[in-house]
């Protein structure tokens, strides 16, 4: 988001705020959300602060946004007429609800926070520090190992002609990231969703570049593989420093390269892409599915699991619990369908509360998040080969694993027996 923001739509919640940015993003306009009012200051609790959600977008996207933004309150409002819609008596409830559903699905939930740096009279950036002490609040409270920051554009037109002001900008991470005072946190921003062409190939070249130099405490996300599309485009070496590829588009030996470098490979999924079979995230496939992308990804060293739609991408369909159709791009009869794409959770009012209510597919995903902190615990105990006879014949690739759900319950009890042996008696 080049220049400055331009607020487009005032949210009744920060949940129709999300629901917006991500039908705003899908369409190739980036667009974040902001609080416009924070009550900060220690003794007050996270969960009691007013949120007035609002979208905002660059000010050359605002005309466009603005008129996406008018169409979708319609439709909120004709749902609500039609009794689809029902809304919380108590946001912040919610609020706490979500956030311990998703902790406890070793899952990383969102603060409800703005921690946008604000530009100082002197040309340099600050977060408040009682922003940050709420932040390390919820990080403790939730177990969150990663910040999704805004995106510097928020703040910069140009990192190369700026580059003082962006220097400036990523010093307020710094210190941030210092006065929360929780290393294993990782504060990232999302540069770009999949740069599929030269043009934001260059895009990503010079603003991730830009970034870099500063060795900030800010790490920068490019959801791309580590093997270059087309050369004629230049590569990304250098500009990244949590790269994220599709399942099937995962390259290890470019990201050995990458690894050997410092650089850290997270990975995702969407859709069913990919020229053979890998792991798909619908609800037409194994529930295995969820739970063997894990394995593969400590095979391969990877760090991160990304997805999409916040897990609750329900645009689609009026009832996600008797409709699958969550991705439905099929006019006239053509074109495809991606059952329970973006969503792995349902509306908690069907179920008879407000909030969101887990699936059996998020379960999976937990198990699967839970199988790969055994084998983390057994790669800081130094026994990551044994760990890793275990784990090859089960997960080999993103194309071949063993489709026995059984076979992955006795491997867990065999790196549990690992990780009992190598710690002793006494550390047990």
């Amino acid at each position: 988001m080049a220049g400055a923001l331009k607020v487009v739509y005032a949210a009744r919640s920060m949940q129709e705020a999300h629901l917006l940015r991500n039908h705003l993003e899908e369409i190739g306009i980036r667009a974040m959300v902001t609080n416009a009012l924070l009550e900060g200051g220690s003794g007050v609790d996270i969960l009691g602060w007013p949120t007035l959600a609002r979208v905002a977008v660059s000010e050359e996207d605002a005309a466009t946004a603005r008129q996406i933004a008018l169409q979708f309150d319609r439709a909120l409002c004709e749902r609500a007429k039609a009794g689809k819609e029902k809304g919380p008596a108590d946001w912040d409830a919610v609020f706490l609800q979500v956030s311990q559903m998703l902790s406890e699905h070793r899952i990383d939930a969102t603060p409800n926070l703005d921690l946008s740096p604000r530009p100082q009279p002197d040309g340099s950036f600050r977060i408040p520090s009682e922003r940050i002490r709420a932040l390390r609040e919820f990080v403790d409270r939730f177990h969150v190992n990663a910040v999704h920051t805004p995106h510097p554009s928020g703040a910069v037109k140009d990192p190369v002609a700026d580059r003082e002001k962006l220097g400036a900008w990523l010093a307020a991470w710094d210190k941030a990231a210092a006065e929360l005072d929780r290393p294993g946190v990782v504060f990232y921003t999302y540069l770009l969703d999949e740069p599929n062409d030269k043009e934001a190939y260059q895009y990503v070249q010079k603003w991730g570049r830009a970034i870099r130099q500063f060795k900030s405490a800010l790490k920068v996300l490019v959801v791309e593989q580590t093997l270059t599309q087309d050369k004629s485009w230049g590569d990304l070496n250098g500009a990244i420093d949590i790269w994220c590829p599709l399942f099937c588009l995962h390259d290890e030996p470019t990201a050995a390269e990458r690894r050997a470098l410092g650089e850290t490979i997270w990975t995702y999924t969407a859709l069913c892409q990919g020229k053979k079979k890998s792991p798909w995230w619908q609800t037409d496939f194994p529930l295995l599915h969820y739970r063997v992308p894990a394995w593969i990804g400590w095979r391969y060293r990877m760090r991160g699991l990304l997805y999409w739609g916040g897990m609750s991408f329900w645009n689609h369909v009026d009832d996600p619990w008797t409709d699958p159709k969550t991705y439905n791009l099929r006019k006239e009869g053509k074109g495809p369908i991606f059952n329970g794409e973006g969503s792995l959770v349902y509306p908690g009012w069907a179920a008879g509360y407000d909030g969101i209510a887990p699936s059996l597919r998020l379960k999976a995903l937990r198990d699967s998040i839970e199988d790969y902190e055994y084998l983390a615990i057994l790669e800081r105990l130094g026994r990551a080969a044994e760990a890793q006879k275990i784990v090859l014949p089960l997960a080999e690739s993103f194309f071949q694993w063993d489709p026995d759900p059984k076979v992955y319950d006795e491997a867990r009890a065999k790196l549990a027996a690992l990780i009992v042996a190598a710690k002793g008696p006494k550390q047990q």
